[in-house]
């Protein structure tokens, strides 16, 4: 199939599914799916796994994330590793996670990188311990604007770490993060509640 007849159907899929017609949207998608669209895939496997128009399945989510993934979709291979770390859909395997991040953030995405460089830091799932390595993951992270980076980072500098991080102060890779939009505000909240738990 041409790269065009599968790409009405999905960005049709994408439009419904930000008007929450989930049911049409997984219509759409499905479409776009048998033409070739990987993206669409990934996209099918979010609305199984969050249960929208279709009953909640992480099962389904995952196998639909792996195919997504070994055709090359970057957020496939991302979903696929989050799913493993916390085994969701499939049996927990956080060795098998970081190969998948670490697939991913070879091809450049940001929240693979940040997820590596967290694991560096603590040298688990496999990693040695390497905080210079995962310090030079941040940076990584930082410059491709990711919100996990940004925060997880600046709560690092907070905790002491900062030696590896000079450029930077807490304080401006959170405004850096509030810039990034709503992904950027769920990091820093995330992060605070995450913080308040273990107070």
């Amino acid at each position: 199939a041409y790269p065009k007849e599968r790409r009405l159907p999905y960005q049709l899929g994408r439009a419904l599914d930000r008007l929450g017609r989930y049911g049409e949207a997984m219509e759409a998608y499905q479409t776009a799916a048998d033409l070739g669209s990987v993206g669409a895939l990934n996209n099918m496997a979010t609305l199984h796994e969050n249960g929208e128009g279709v009953p909640a399945s992480p099962e389904t989510a995952y196998q639909l994330y792996l195919q997504a993934a070994e055709a090359g979709d970057l957020d496939g291979m991302t979903n696929v590793a989050r799913l493993l770390e916390y085994g969701r859909g499939t049996t927990k395997d956080v060795v098998q996670a970081v190969s998948w991040y670490q697939r991913a953030a070879d091809a450049g995405d940001g929240f693979a990188i940040t997820k590596l460089a967290l694991y560096h830091i603590d040298g688990s799932a496999g990693l040695a311990k390497d905080p210079k390595q995962g310090f030079e993951l941040f940076k990584r992270g930082i410059e491709l604007k990711e919100p996990l980076a940004m925060v997880s980072a600046a709560v690092l500098i907070d905790a002491g770490f900062g030696k590896y991080l000079p450029d930077y102060t807490s304080v401006d890779l959170l405004l850096r993060t509030l810039e990034t939009g709503e992904s950027g505000v769920q990091a820093i909240v995330g992060a605070t509640t995450l913080e308040n738990q273990e107070l």
